[in-house]
């Protein structure tokens, strides 16, 4: 049975739902580390096996950065950065024609950066070829406040702002969910839609690194002050209903209802 069915068929006081695999590629958790306290990376729960990297400034050890259960969260900071250096057109990882994907973040956002703030991104350098952009996803620039969506489709980039222009609770632990299809780029936050914007073609994916935290993972801005839990990211574009069980399999976490 899958999640949602299974959400379906659940009474009040039993367990809370399971959070969709179908589809899932990558599963990042704090939890979940190859090492012990500050030392650790990042174990990739499912799909590819991937570890992850950072810049060794990440504060991982912290009752401060924990959720609501105790569970422990990684810090993050203007010059910091989670990363993995996927392979997001291979076969393996998405496996499907129509390069769809579906990219979920659990942090908590307590200031942006002074021009922006990156979420999570897979976009190479400056001056690297067009075929290793696929998106950046975050807050736009010094100027506003609200999400924004910078995804390269067979069209060219489009680069949107989308969903509400306050932006994020700030200092809140939220769920924030870009789901991206052969039509459009759909913003959920906390299970509820929050905005679409219109994408113009097929998504690109490429072989480049999956970065959280920043613009790029070999330097410039885009960081932001908070915490990272959990990121995952799926080959098919979750529908409104999935979005809403995974909100609900794990907001118990953060304290959410």
């Amino acid at each position: 049975m899958s999640a949602v069915k299974k959400n379906l068929f659940l009474k009040s006081g039993n367990t809370t739902p399971d959070p969709i695999t179908t589809g899932l590629k990558l599963h990042w958790d704090t939890t979940q580390t190859s090492g012990s306290g500050s030392t650790g990376n990042l174990l990739a729960l499912n799909g590819t096996s991937v570890t992850s990297t950072d810049s060794g400034g990440l504060d991982k050890t912290s009752s401060s950065n924990q959720d609501p259960l105790g569970n422990q969260g990684w810090a993050l900071a203007a010059s910091q950065t989670i990363d993995s250096n996927v392979v997001l057109s291979n076969s393996a990882f998405f496996n499907t024609t129509n390069s769809v994907w579906t990219l979920e973040l659990w942090v908590k956002i307590n200031s942006r950066g002074s021009t922006s703030s990156v979420f999570v991104n897979s976009w190479q350098d400056a001056g690297a070829p067009s075929s290793q952009e696929n998106f950046i996803l975050g807050l736009y620039g010094a100027g506003g406040v609200g999400f924004h969506s910078l995804v390269r489709s067979s069209t060219g980039n489009n680069y949107i702002n989308i969903g509400p222009s306050t932006g994020p609770s700030y200092g809140n632990w939220i769920q924030v969910v870009f789901v991206a299809d052969t039509s459009n780029v759909v913003l959920y936050v906390n299970g509820a839609s929050a905005g679409t914007v219109s994408l113009g073609g097929t998504p690109q994916t490429s072989n480049d690194y999956l970065t959280i935290g920043k613009r790029s993972h070999a330097g410039g801005t885009g960081g932001w002050n908070g915490i990272f839990r959990i990121c995952r990211m799926y080959s098919s574009a979750l529908t409104a209903a999935e979005v809403l069980n995974n909100y609900n399999a794990d907001k118990a976490k953060f304290g959410l209802t």
